[in-house]
């Protein structure tokens, strides 16, 4: 098959960069020519079909000609209707499409009579600030196409020109164009994000569960794989300390490496409000007997826990480190004690948990959204109430009691286990052959 995978960047933003590169290797593997379409920029992967990415555009400008392409990119879908004509895909799989190369291009796949599926990353299509998460809650006030919500509540980047942009944007492309009904199914990462679609109107016959996979175990992980699933196929980011393939693991079992835990809870990931920092941070706060906690990662909210941490007289306990990635982060994983996600907003299946379970590392997360379809409480992880900073530190004390966290993490890399490529391809390439004519 020819398969076009579409996402508006093509370097690692975010999550749905890293599941299209890695889903494009994997249909690679598998025989299958991926043809990927983006847009253009200095950050990019090469690529031979870079000639046809579309300009790129600065969303930060707010001037008319950017207002008019975050809306609908003429020029992105006059640069896709000549990659069409040249290559004649048969398939298209859109991720993260929505400002930059916007809903244009699903005129023009259409007009081609290629069939498209979507994997759902975000709540983008029922909430014009992709979050559900406004004024420091979870919101659903645009239900029911009321989308003046946004405008009314500054949802968007709390600018009111910004949001009524998002309102705009949502009106035109679902009550007045109704582009999703042009998209031939949904793919939902979590039971949960499909149930939210449902619930704001879209047809449960069009949104197909299919979780994310796991691609690499870390290559300093705490425990190794009996034996790589599938014959070691895919390959590992490297080698345990112990020289064993990290490969990935079949849900029969596997064996424990020496441990080498340190005396250190961990977050990684964006540092903002919705992910819950300040609630983590009053977590530790609260606790008579204090924890190390290291903050991985950088986010618009930075300078404000900083802050908050220093006022509180915690420096000594919570250290900031900036962002890590490779090895630098594989190795923050398998030395701590335990992972964090303390997500206040619905979280579709993060990467940060399945990077986690990869490592066989006990989890603590809230239980919210996603998170929970691979966090079972006390079996594989930990699950506190979303915001509760004083079940948070229960559960941190919970850990720092216990005897024995063997079992847990056994668990963790057993539930990673299942999520493996070789399954994964299957999901995926039986739904393309089942559009494809």
């Amino acid at each position: 098959m020819k398969i076009l995978q579409i996402n508006k960047f093509y370097y690692l933003h975010g999550g749905s960069e890293r599941y299209m590169f890695e889903l494009s290797e994997l249909l690679a593997r598998e025989g299958h020519t991926v043809i990927p379409f983006s847009m253009a920029s200095d950050q990019n992967r090469p690529t031979a079909y870079s000639k046809y990415f579309a300009d790129k555009l600065d969303v930060k400008k707010f001037n008319f000609k950017n207002i008019i392409k975050t809306i609908w990119n003429y020029e992105a879908a006059a640069k896709l209707k000549k990659l069409i004509k040249q290559e004649k895909p048969d398939i298209a799989h859109l991720h993260n499409i929505h400002n930059h190369l916007s809903l244009s291009i699903i005129k023009i796949l259409r007009q081609a009579r290629v069939p498209i599926v979507m994997t759902l990353h975000d709540y983008k299509f029922i909430c014009p600030n992709r979050m559900l998460y406004s004024r420091g809650q979870i919101c659903r006030k645009c239900q029911g196409h009321k989308y003046y919500y946004c405008f009314l509540n500054k949802c968007v980047q709390n600018s009111r020109a910004k949001s009524f942009l998002g309102m705009l944007e949502a009106y035109l492309n679902n009550n007045i164009l109704k582009m999703a009904d042009k998209i031939d199914l949904f793919i939902a990462p979590s039971r949960f994000i499909k149930d939210i679609f449902m619930d704001f109107g879209f047809p449960k016959e069009k949104i197909k569960v299919i979780h994310n996979f796991i691609q690499h175990f870390p290559k300093y992980s705490t425990v190794s794989p009996r034996e790589a699933e599938g014959g070691n196929k895919f390959s590992p980011r490297g080698l345990t300390p112990h020289g064993e393939s990290a490969g990935f693991v079949k849900t029969s079992g596997f064996k424990k490496t020496e441990k080498s835990r340190q005396d250190y809870f961990l977050y990684f990931g964006r540092i903002s409000e919705e992910k819950g920092i300040g609630a983590l941070i009053e977590a530790v706060n609260r606790m008579d007997k204090k924890i190390n906690l290291k903050l991985a990662g950088s986010g618009p909210d930075y300078n404000k826990f900083a802050e908050r941490v220093k006022n509180l007289k915690l420096e000594k306990n919570i250290e900031f480190l900036g962002p890590r990635y490779n090895e630098k982060l594989d190795k923050l994983i398998a030395n701590a004690k335990a992972i964090i996600i303390p997500s206040l907003w619905p979280e579709n299946f993060p990467y940060a948990m399945l990077e986690a379970l990869a490592g066989g590392k006990v989890i603590i997360a809230s239980d919210i959204g996603g998170i929970p379809e691979m966090i079972k409480d006390n079996k594989t992880g930990y699950l506190f109430k979303p915001g509760d900073s004083d079940d948070l530190a229960r559960k941190i004390e919970q850990i720092n009691n216990s005897g024995n966290l063997g079992k847990v993490e056994e668990n963790a890399l057993a539930a990673a286990g299942k999520l493996n490529p070789s399954w994964h391809a299957k999901e995926i390439i039986n739904l393309y052959k089942f559009f494809i004519k």
